[in-house]
């Protein structure tokens, strides 16, 4: 099957083949309808009925689809919009928006586009848009989209290990074409404060979910515990039995096999409460 896009309901010799100095109309399609299918034999009739021979070996059918003019700008800035929500930073070249589904939208205005679920994994997918008029007649039609963008990327600058704590120097900086992630891109934040997952290999994308936030104190750690009242203060050591941050009450275990509760002062130090 052959596809034509026409601006018209009305045919021309000259659409489907220029080179031919004599014009006259083809076809004509009903008004009521944005595509047409037809036999590739009747189109061949109407030009020997011109004395004009042209070549059809093994085309059966023909498709005319009409152009549809729309003002594809609020439909941009919308994706461009929603992808900034999730990658402030990213660097929008351009978006290219094409129409699926075929139909008259003149006098209808967007009431409501609906991207897919997980959209920003990608750069490229489908969304449908709901037009509605003054009438309140609706239409939803389905729109392609491909989006072109960069942003700047961590990538591992050597293999990180397992459990290892991330940091700058094991880290390389790109702007990159943004294509597909799944899962947002780290930012600066993430270092000296998370530590991997899983082994990591070199020049792999670095996204959260490879990682996980590193507790101050972890479970198991040595840790020197304090117990102050007024100016006198009692230190000794202890085994945390859980895992926090500065400001966190853990619970820890005397060498007495006695269990208090202390705040995270430091990596090192809680304060027995």
């Amino acid at each position: 099957m052959e596809r034509y896009e026409v601006n018209s309901s009305k045919i021309y010799s000259t659409i489907l083949f220029p080179e031919i100095k004599d014009e006259f109309l083809v076809l004509e399609m009903p008004n009521s309808i944005n595509s047409y299918r037809v036999r590739a034999s009747d189109i061949v009739k109407k030009f020997e009925d011109k004395n004009i021979s042209i070549s059809h070996e093994n085309l059966k059918t023909i498709l005319f689809v009409k152009k549809i003019e729309f003002n594809s700008e609020q439909i941009k800035e919308f994706i461009a919009n929603e992808y900034l929500k999730y990658y402030p930073t990213m660097i929008i070249l351009d978006v290219l928006v094409d129409m699926v589904s075929i139909n008259d939208i003149d006098d209808f205005k967007i009431s409501v586009i609906d991207l897919k679920e997980h959209f920003y994994k990608k750069s490229s997918g489908s969304f449908a848009v709901s037009f509605k008029n003054s009438d309140g007649r609706e239409k939803r039609l389905f729109f392609k989209y491909q989006l072109k963008a960069k942003l700047q990327l961590y990538k591992a600058k050597d293999d990180i290990s397992h459990h290892e704590m991330l940091n700058i120097s094991k880290v390389t900086q790109e702007l990159s074409d943004f294509q597909e992630l799944n899962s947002k891109p780290i930012d600066s934040s993430y270092f000296d404060k998370y530590s991997a997952k899983l082994k990591i290999k070199k020049d792999r994308v670095l996204t959260e979910n490879l990682f996980e936030i590193k507790s101050s104190i972890e479970k198991g750690d040595l840790v020197r515990a304090v117990i102050k009242s007024g100016d006198v203060e009692l230190s000794f050591e202890a085994v945390a039995l859980s895992s926090g941050n500065i400001g966190d009450v853990v619970k820890i275990q005397k060498s007495d096999k006695k269990v208090l509760s202390a705040k995270v002062i430091s990596s090192e130090l809680v304060e027995v409460k």
